[in-house]
């Protein structure tokens, strides 16, 4: 089906829903992918060679960046819904495989399938709906598709958690998981056989290949391609970096109890989640202050949790400190996800989306392993370091960004 992709309405319609509802179940089965590769990682500890335990969690972003980077580049080239085929039909086959692999080789292996399919659908899922959706719905749309990362990751931790309650195995709790990423998968398997094609998209290669046509705006201020870079290679950095840390590997480093690396999992997943409900709100918060409040938000909430480092996974204090820093992280999400789609055109739009998230999630790499030989209180530290950089980068965007709240991307475009 190719769709219109209203440009003009601002009305809600049936071609808004389906694009929601496709980047919204992906998003979801990213929280899927990510828990489930975190926990399966934790339980196959036995099998990992001493130097190895801090190198296989690097193996999910590695794979995710490059599935940024190369998929964010084919959604320029072919489309933004022929992406979306290609990268639900690589996680759903890597999810599967994860939920049946019988030794640490196999879970690997469908790992990295899976992660390449999350993370390449990433790109196009944030350039559809910055095209597709009406400007006074945009911020609202991007916000809360994304946030049902958070939804995915605290439901697939509460089933772990709930599977070492009663004691079920972990090797049942992940075909539980596998069942039901399935059935997610397939409703959005449905929604993306009748989602339109962005028509922005259309327009801007059909111009691009009319000899002598540019895609160029003329104005009058123009915000710099390596500020824009800048500015939102600081706060993805500062985000993803400080997400993982906490929401994941946390856990993933100091402890061994399948039913406190779940609840660290869950907890932090649940604050993020709840949070993302400020999505109903974003289309009537400027970006440029909501940004700066964000990222000083974050690294305020980390100094509590510093001082409750030796608490860490046991105190009920920890547990809502936990839960408040990760609602400032999904703010920050919130911003970002809205700002890297808004400041590039069209014709490129997904690529620079991959490029700022292959940027972030080089750090978050080189974090992780780095952060393994740390003991918890310089790990927080750290955390509270990466805060810091992301207000930086608001601080900066503040002072020399533009507002992209409500306008209309024809209007954005003439300043990049």
């Amino acid at each position: 089906m190719m769709g219109t992709g209203s440009l003009g309405e601002t009305r809600w319609n049936r071609e808004h829903t389906l694009t929601f509802l496709s980047a919204s179940l992906g998003f979801l089965m990213w929280g899927f992918v990510t828990t489930m590769g975190v926990a399966s990682l934790s339980w196959f500890k036995g099998e990992m060679p001493a130097y190895m335990i801090p190198v296989y969690p690097a193996i999910g972003p590695l794979v995710l960046l490059i599935g940024n980077q190369v998929m964010g580049r084919i959604a320029d080239l072919v489309g933004r819904r022929r992406v979306f085929v290609i990268t639900m039909s690589l996680y759903a086959v890597g999810l599967l495989g994860m939920a049946v692999a019988g030794n640490l080789t196999q879970f690997v292996a469908a790992y990295v399938l899976a992660e390449f399919g999350v993370g390449g659908e990433e790109p196009a899922s944030l350039a559809a709906l910055t095209e597709i959706m009406p400007a006074n719905h945009r911020g609202k749309a991007l916000v809360l598709a994304t946030n049902f990362d958070n939804v995915g990751a605290a439901l697939a931790s509460g089933i772990v958690l709930a599977a070492g309650l009663y004691s079920i195995g972990f090797g049942e709790a992940r075909i539980i998981l596998g069942a039901a990423g399935a059935a997610v998968i397939g409703v959005a398997a449905l929604a993306r056989h009748s989602m339109p094609e962005s028509s922005r998209w259309l327009m801007a290669r059909e111009k691009s290949m009319e000899p002598g046509k540019s895609t160029q705006a003329t104005a009058g201020r123009r915000i710099p391609l390596w500020l824009r870079l800048l500015v939102l290679g600081a706060i993805g950095i500062s985000q993803i970096v400080t997400y993982g840390l906490i929401a994941f590997y946390l856990a993933y480093y100091y402890y061994t109890s399948i039913i406190t690396i779940s609840s660290i999992i869950m907890i932090a997943n649940l604050g993020a989640a709840a949070a993302g409900l400020i999505g109903f709100a974003m289309d009537r918060i400027g970006r440029k202050g909501f940004t700066l409040f964000s990222y000083i938000g974050g690294a305020l909430s980390m100094i509590p949790i510093i001082f409750l480092y030796k608490s860490l996974g046991s105190s009920i204090l920890f547990y809502v400190f936990l839960f408040i820093n990760m609602m400032f992280s999904e703010f920050s999400w919130a911003v970002r996800t809205m700002l890297e789609p808004e400041l590039f055109k069209t014709i490129d739009r997904a690529t620079f989306i991959g490029l700022v998230r292959v940027i972030a999630w080089s750090a978050y790499i080189s974090s992780l392993y780095l952060s393994y030989y740390l003991s918890e209180y310089y790990y927080l530290v750290l955390n509270l370091a990466f805060y810091v950089l992301g207000a930086a980068g608001a601080i900066t965007w503040f002072i020399a960004g533009i507002e992209t709240k409500g306008t209309p991307l024809e209007k954005l475009e003439e300043s990049l």
